[in-house]
């Protein structure tokens, strides 16, 4: 017996669709400056540069601690949407989606919506919330495309970091303004998460500075909206120095 197909599920379709070609020309546009590891070689993997492990710029290799490093380019090829679905490829960390848009995210074992034995970055600098001395990973919703890598230490980093890194740190590290420059915009849908769209505005500020800012809003199952607005600026005299802040709409607080 043939069904007819109901005029909702055949326009949900269709935007999918429409969503699905802009992501893929928004994923396809930053290629010329993303390295494709598979052209890499073993020597030049084990070269890539990291700084969360004594705070200094030094290879993969010469790191003494169980360090994992997630590219931006395999965030991309993976299809990610959010920093913690992409900690989910970091063995030994334990990723626990909550409800519509909370994560559990620590390394170790004892997960749960309050862990407090990881210490979260961003650029360097502590995102923890003084409630409980953890992290609320729906607050920290970096637009991808910013990303430039993820840098997850499993194992104690209290020398080094001090409180919170009992059991690791995430580093998550953007791109500079320098880079970002122009206009981007990023739109997502899936049966899930039913929309998700990133605008990002990078400039030059002045001779010696550049600042973009960059918000996503996500509407998931159930209903359930949240906004995120990121601005970063960064030197142009030190490139590698970015200094970033966010601000997040919760889904309960909308304009009457």
């Amino acid at each position: 017996m043939r069904q007819a197909v109901r005029p909702l599920a055949t326009g949900r379709a269709r935007i999918l669709f429409a969503a699905a070609l802009l992501c893929m020309g928004a994923v396809s546009a930053p290629a010329e400056e993303t390295d494709d590891l598979l052209e890499l070689s073993l020597e030049d993997l084990m070269d890539i540069e990291v700084t969360s492990v004594s705070k200094r710029a030094e290879s993969l290799s010469d790191a003494a601690a169980a360090i994992t490093v997630i590219t931006g380019d395999e965030i991309r090829r993976f299809g990610h949407t959010s920093i913690p679905e992409a900690l989910r490829m970091v063995p030994g960390l334990h990723v626990a989606h909550v409800d519509a848009n909370k994560w559990a995210v620590t390394s170790r074992g004892f997960n749960g919506r309050f862990a407090n034995k990881l210490l979260v970055l961003i650029d360097g600098r502590s995102v923890y919330t003084p409630a409980f001395s953890g992290t609320y990973w729906e607050m920290q919703d970096v637009m991808l495309e910013d990303v430039d890598r993820i840098e997850v230490i499993r194992g104690p980093g209290g020398t080094m970091w001090g409180a919170n890194a009992v059991n690791g740190v995430v580093n998550i590290i953007t791109r500079s303004a320098e880079r970002t420059q122009g206009t981007l915009v990023s739109v997502a849908g899936g049966n899930h998460e039913y929309a998700i769209t990133s605008t990002r505005f990078g400039g030059q500020v002045g001779r010696a500075g550049a600042a973009r800012c960059a918000r996503t809003c996500r509407s998931t199952w159930p209903r359930s909206t949240s906004t995120t607005t990121t601005c970063a600026a960064s030197s142009l005299a030190r490139p590698s120095s970015t200094t970033s802040s966010s601000f997040r709409r919760p889904p309960w607080c909308r304009p009457r």
